[in-house]
């Protein structure tokens, strides 16, 4: 999930391009639980919305639960900037 996020930055793609990529190539929940484990990581800063926030919170799917989630990339501020991560959650909540 890290890699095609950094390559659709890169590219200059929009965060429905990412998202349809992403849902086309795994799991929808499993990329849900990824942007929502990410979130909730960071909860304290401000760059993410109250909706995304919320979102992430509410989100709960049981076969998940007890991932880390490291095979899918890790999400640093670094590598895309939280801004860009929440446009991309408001995409996957329009859904």
């Amino acid at each position: 999930i890290e890699q095609q996020i950094r390559n659709d930055v890169t590219n200059n793609r929009t965060p429905a391009d990412t998202i349809n990529t992403l849902f086309e190539t795994l799991d929808r929940d499993t990329v849900k639980w990824f942007f929502a484990e990410t979130v909730k990581a960071a909860e304290y800063d401000g760059r993410f919305s109250k909706q995304t926030k919320e979102w992430a919170k509410q989100l709960y799917i049981p076969g998940l639960h007890a991932e880390d989630g490291k095979q899918y990339g890790q999400i640093s501020d670094s590598v895309v900037h939280r801004a860009h991560i929440n446009q991309l959650v408001e995409e996957i909540i329009r859904r």
